[in-house]
């Protein structure tokens, strides 16, 4: 049952609610409004409710299916899209000063990341995520869905600034990420090969992009049909109505790195 998070749940309250919480008092919770906790002993605030910023980021290696996942969640969350990688494309093309995003080489996509990560920081994509967000009317009353973030620096800035974050791993075989690659239709991919491919993982790895399958509130294998996809990625929204999840995972191993970037879902 959810819990009705729009007034004071203290007992002959009367008057305005203004401030409300979730608070924790001898391992319960309750919504408490700024009067009501006022003063109380043994209290911890689990989270504000004003103003609450909820999150999803989808994440994967390229090729993983992160956008048809992440199309799948706004469907299923009422969110609002945003894609790091139109995000980095529109930068790059005033930055390089081209008409449109068709005229971008996957190179020169590759340059003005490096470029931007050595100015502004290996979080900067979380910036200027968040820069769109508080430009947004819709935002905070539908939650964002991030898709494609890949510096590790990236999920601090969110989690500071996010009220609760859920991330998601996606991953698909070496060979279905190509496929989905070389068929996608992109300027900078019509002649991608394996060798590309390789060079494009290598360079997600040293920006750390596999590193967020470790932190992952939930990962998702995308190697069979699309059906499957969707049944899966909408199991997973349904598991996260914004309540306080643990956003981090304890797995350390490097073996179970391999398999969540290969496509081993855990029970």
């Amino acid at each position: 049952m959810t819990k009705n998070t729009d007034t004071c749940e203290m007992p002959d309250h009367a008057g305005p609610h203004e401030g409300l919480a979730v608070v924790q008092t001898n391992g319960e919770q309750t919504v408490l409004c700024e009067r009501c906790r006022d003063g109380l002993q043994n209290t911890t605030i689990v989270r504000h409710l004003d103003d609450q910023r909820t999150g999803v980021v989808v994440v994967g290696l390229p090729g993983a299916g992160k956008s048809t996942a992440g199309e799948i969640l706004v469907d299923e969350l009422d969110g609002l899209e945003l894609e790091t990688g139109d995000i980095v494309r529109e930068g790059a093309c005033d930055h390089f000063d081209v008409a449109s995003t068709e005229a971008l080489s996957s190179d020169e996509l590759g340059d003005y990341s490096t470029m931007r990560r050595d100015v502004d920081g290996g979080d900067y994509v979380a910036h200027d995520v968040i820069e769109r967000l508080e430009a947004t009317d819709a935002f905070p009353d539908q939650p964002a869905v991030v898709i494609g973030m890949r510096d590790t620096e990236a999920l601090v800035a969110l989690e500071l600034w996010f009220h609760t974050l859920e991330v998601v791993w996606v991953h698909a075989p070496f060979d279905e990420r190509l496929d989905r690659l070389q068929g996608r239709g992109r300027q900078d991919e019509s002649d991608f090969g394996q060798e590309d491919l390789i060079r494009r993982d290598g360079r997600e790895s040293m920006w750390g992009t596999p590193e967020w399958a470790f932190w992952a509130d939930a990962k998702v294998w995308n190697g069979h049909s699309p059906e499957m996809l969707e049944q899966r990625v909408r199991a997973v929204a349904s598991r996260f109505p914004f309540s306080s999840r643990p956003a981090f995972n304890a797995r350390t191993e490097s073996s179970e790195r391999m398999a969540c970037m290969e496509g081993h879902d855990e029970a």
